[in-house]
């Protein structure tokens, strides 16, 4: 049996090597359990690809013989970027046999990557048994760093941190999901997918879960109450041992290593999602984009977009969807924004076709832009008279590429000819003008007036909320800003004395 030299197996292999001798006697106590339940872990052997010829033959069926596989990179929820194309092939001297209470088995084949990829993270191959047929995916997990840096001193799985991705035999994306801490934060499906299995159904049998297969030590992850997709983890540890003739031994199972030195010790780390509301085989089972169907199940009559929605319904499937897909660097984001906008307040969301947002590739490239935009320079000012009523205009610069303004007009009514009578200010007006797809300004209705008494210059005050289209290196959100404007004139000359935020809130 080869040696297993990914980075997660090393790091166990040195745990083991440290704690225990290969001589020593290994029983399932040494192995910390982490709450497991006899009666939920699957019955589980080790077996090889002679012991299968069956599902080897369709293996090699789904791949031409070659028993490779080619994953698109992962590119959904507006986010692109996702790993880059990985060819792996299928390694078949391990292979774990898991058996459910029904009968029905799922083979869990480790994948190896081809090339050199940045990053940890490492592959399975799945194949179960459903009714009569044999269906396959692939999951792909990866472990986030900073849970990584933490595991090598707490060897903790139950805060598992990282992310699940999913793969039909062709490399398609099916969805993926998120653990944060333990929990199950949340998972996302391509669509359109057929509607779920009916539990009434003869034919399922309740083994859609995608198994890595069972282990000496599990652990139930409940989902989080943010799900995108109702569904349980489960971390699940196996430990083996190979002794020089090739044998192979599962650590707890009371057996000794004869040849002190000589063991080839492997660690393999599975984690099983099992879907509560949608089975795997129906996403399994997903057209690919070239054959889409509507909300009705009918093919689409205009043909697909790049996800294999109906390109008329795309705002209906987008509808549906509860929000976007939740993981570290979207929390990173908002931790973020929590600090700059303060009061002020943002909103991740899906945009719609008609929707436009100003791209940013970091969070310190957008916070310069705040920086720069909150300067509101006046590039243009006029009064216009009819009699005794006067309009003053003033245009501000809020974003000179984008050609966006703020134009404001303030509406007054000039006191009759010696009159005792002061000047009164009819209304004060402010609007985004040029172009206004990617911000949109709400003026608040009061607004104060002062006069200085200094010669004729009076005082307007008055607030409105800048909202803003963002997305951030894949994530779109809207922020609004609270401006708090002042502006002192001469009535008598138009000329504008002060005319800028007065605080940014």
């Amino acid at each position: 049996m080869k040696k297993n030299k990914h980075p997660l197996f090393l790091l166990f292999v040195l745990i083991l090597l440290i704690n225990w001798s290969c001589s020593k006697e290994i029983t399932s106590d040494s192995i910390s359990t982490i709450n497991a339940k006899e009666k939920d872990i699957p019955k589980s052997e080790i077996i090889s690809s002679n012991q299968i010829p069956g599902i080897i033959d369709f293996l090699e069926n789904e791949t031409n013989g070659s028993l490779e596989f080619q994953i698109e990179n992962t590119d959904s929820n507006y986010r692109n970027h996702e790993e880059d194309l990985v060819i792996s092939s299928v390694l078949t001297d391990q292979i774990k046999q898991v058996t459910n209470g029904q009968g029905k088995s799922s083979y869990t084949f480790e994948l190896i990557q081809e090339g050199d990829k940045s990053g940890i993270y490492f592959m399975n191959l799945i194949v179960k048994e459903y009714a009569d047929e044999l269906y396959l995916f692939i999951m792909k997990y990866v472990p986030d760093e900073d849970w990584l840096k933490g595991y090598k001193t707490s060897h903790d799985f139950a805060s598992f941190s990282g992310m699940i991705y999913y793969y039909d035999s062709e490399g398609r994306y099916l969805g993926k999901g998120t653990m944060i801490n333990g929990s199950s934060i949340s998972t996302e499906h391509r669509n359109p997918c057929p509607p779920q299995d009916d539990p009434s159904n003869p034919d399922n049998d309740g083994t859609d879960v995608p198994s890595g297969g069972g282990g000496t030590t599990e652990s139930e992850m409940p989902s989080g109450e943010n799900s995108t997709g109702g569904g349980l983890y489960w971390i699940v540890v196996t430990v083996y041992h190979t002794i020089p003739s090739g044998e192979t031994f599962e650590f707890g199972a009371g057996s000794v290593c004869q040849h002190p030195g000589e063991c080839i010790v492997t660690v393999v780390v599975e984690f099983i999602y099992q879907e509560q509301d949608r089975s795997m085989r129906d996403l399994v089972d997903c057209p690919p984009p070239t054959d889409c169907f509507d909300v009705n199940g009918d093919p689409c009559a205009n043909g697909c977009d790049e996800e294999g929605n109906c390109i008329e319904d795309v705002s209906e499937v987008e509808s549906t969807q509860t929000g976007i897909l939740i993981d570290n660097d979207l929390q990173r984001l908002a931790n973020q924004l929590n600090e700059l906008v303060g009061e002020d307040s943002y909103e991740f969301f899906i945009p719609s076709s008609d929707e436009e947002t100003i791209n940013f590739d970091s969070f310190e490239d957008f916070e310069n832009y705040l920086d720069e935009l909150n300067e509101f320079q006046l590039i243009e000012e006029e009064f216009i008279e009819d009699g005794q009523l006067r309009t003053d205009n003033y245009r501000f610069e809020i974003d000179p590429v984008l050609n966006t303004d703020l134009f404001v007009s303030i509406f007054t009514e000039q006191a009759e000819p010696n009159s005792d009578e002061c000047m009164e200010v009819l209304n004060v007006v402010s609007t985004l003008i040029g172009n206004t797809m990617y911000m949109s300004w709400s003026q608040y209705e009061d607004y104060d007036i002062i006069h200085l008494l200094e010669d004729d210059i009076f005082r307007i005050e008055f607030q409105g909320v800048l909202t803003i289209g963002v997305n951030i290196d894949g994530f779109p959100f809207k922020t609004s800003h609270v401006y708090s404007f002042r502006i002192d004139y001469s009535y008598s000359t138009g000329e504008l004395l002060v005319g800028w935020p007065m605080s940014v809130d």
